[in-house]
């Protein structure tokens, strides 16, 4: 059992559960272990990432019915998403669908329990900037980004984040704050396919490869608006963050999502 972990992220505000294959008998030990730790956590929704589940043990299935129940009590909710038809059918020949509360993505089941505070942005403003990622990545890095649908959030940055790149835009048309964020793993990734060099922790010297990547899709997305949108953006040098704690935004935080080979990223901007 040792070598079995949980993986776990607050996203958005959920405590977001990435679930290993829990049909093994000695996943019940580790998730009475970690229910009790998620069930301490502030936050009042948990999202099951069922995506390597195929299905459940009784002992595992147990302790997680336990931990739905006591959500309740507490007066916290839960949603289940990423589930393959195979584990939809041992679901439903359980009688547990509706108990997991399955959703179609995270996107979805966000919205259902927050009463859709994910709110629609203007694509064609942002889409310079899913562009401007898009090809640094592929051409500078040889990574092919997967976008996730845009919204906002009240806050920038995330727990779990462990680097993030910081421009700071200051114009009569334009100001506010555009950042790229890490985790520790999409980052060392991102950096030894963009430098051909093994990390095995983010130090000072190994930042700045976030703020030259935010350079680029800054300077890509600052290309277009100038010239298909009237703006008038300058050249801005980003600064590199180790380490950046969520803080509470006066404005909308609008969020670009990526997924890659490595690991989640994303784009924040904020507009004051």
């Amino acid at each position: 059992m040792a070598a079995k972990k949980i993986d776990t992220s607050i996203q958005d505000g959920v405590n977001l559960i990435s679930l290993p294959n829990v049909s093994e008998k000695d996943m019940k030990e580790l998730l009475e272990m970690s229910t009790k730790q998620w069930l301490l956590l502030p936050e009042k929704i948990h999202a099951f990432d069922l995506g390597k589940v195929t299905n459940f043990d009784p002992g595992s299935l147990s302790q997680i019915l336990s931990f739905l129940k006591s959500l309740k009590k507490v007066e916290k909710n839960h949603f289940s998403f990423n589930v393959s038809p195979l584990l939809m059918s041992f679901l439903k020949e359980k009688g547990l669908t509706s108990t997991f509360n399955i959703k179609s993505s995270f996107d979805d089941g966000l919205n259902a329990l927050s009463g859709g505070k994910k709110k629609q942005v203007d694509a064609k403003l942002l889409k310079p900037f899913i562009d401007g990622a898009s090809n640094a990545f592929q051409v500078q890095v040889g990574i092919n980004l997967k976008g996730e649908s845009p919204y906002s959030k009240a806050h920038m940055y995330e727990e779990g984040d462990a680097i993030a790149g910081q421009v700071n835009v200051n114009l009569p048309n334009f100001k506010g704050e555009i950042c790229l964020c890490f985790s520790e793993a999409s980052f060392i990734g991102t950096y030894g396919a963009l430098l051909g060099e093994e990390i095995s922790k983010i130090d000072e010297e190994s930042a700045d490869a976030a703020s030259e990547l935010l350079n680029m899709i800054y300077g890509h997305a600052k290309t277009i608006l100038n010239r298909d949108f009237g703006m008038v953006l300058e050249p801005a040098i980003p600064k590199a963050i180790l380490n950046p704690k969520p803080v509470k935004s006066a404005n909308p935080v609008i969020v670009i999502p990526f997924n890659s080979d490595h690991g989640k990223l994303r784009i924040e901007i904020v507009i004051h």
